[in-house]
This record gives C-alpha cells, structure tokens and sequence, in this order.
C-alpha cells in the first residue's frame, strides 16, 4: 500500500497552483537566462559545456522547482567548467508522421541543439 496520499483540490485551488508554478517558472526562467547573459561575456580558459534541459509545460510545480535547482547548483558544483543551461518547455506538436514511440522527443532535441550553436561549446549535455 502507499503511504502517500493527496488531498483533492478544488478548481480555484487547482487555477491558483498553475498561476504561482507559472510565475515561479517564469521567474527562474529569468533568474537562469540572466545569468547564461553574463556567461556570454565572459572569456575564459574553462571548458565551456552546454547543458540542455527539455521541459514539459505541464510538469507538476514541484518537480520544475527541484529541476531549476539542481540546475542553479551546477556552475558552483563544476567550478572548472563554463555551463550553461538552456531550458525548453515549449509544447512539441504531434504530427501525422509519428509513428516512432520517439518522434517527439527527436524533435524537441533537433530543435534545441538548433537553438543552442553547438560549435560554441566543447561538451553538449
């Protein structure tokens, strides 16, 4: 048996949770975009890894602030390398083509290696 158990929320308790995990993913979003800003400007001899973070936009609150976390720790966490993050939690489509259980996730990849500039970077996490 579990032994975790939750209590069922009304629809403005509900409405209310997705408006703060917006606001709070909205603003670690800032806090971490800021702070890849001032990476960019900086010219070091460290090894320079891009760390890319695909993200479901209806990811449960608690989990999005245990990932933004863990990734806020990482530049401390690895003082001889130069990381930054890039998150990603826009929705991926379904198209008609598919028919791959990993179609999606292909996608979202492609589209974030795109994004990124690879070539700028000597590890792609």
């Amino acid at each position: 048996t579990s032994a975790f158990f939750t209590k069922s929320k009304t629809k403005s308790e509900t409405q209310q949770a997705k408006s703060e995990d917006k606001q709070s993913t909205d603003k670690l979003s800032d806090i971490i975009d800021n702070a890849n800003a001032a990476n960019v400007t900086v010219k070091s001899n460290l090894t320079r890894v891009a760390v890319l973070v695909p993200s479901n936009p209806t990811m449960h609150h608690k989990l999005k602030a245990m990932i933004m976390t863990n990734l806020r720790r990482l530049p401390s966490a690895n003082p001889t390398m130069e990381i930054r993050t890039f998150l990603d939690a826009g929705p991926i489509p379904t198209l008609p083509t598919d028919g791959r259980p990993l179609s999606k996730t292909a996608r979202l990849r492609n589209r974030m290696l795109d994004a990124v500039g690879v070539a700028n970077y000597v590890y792609v996490l």
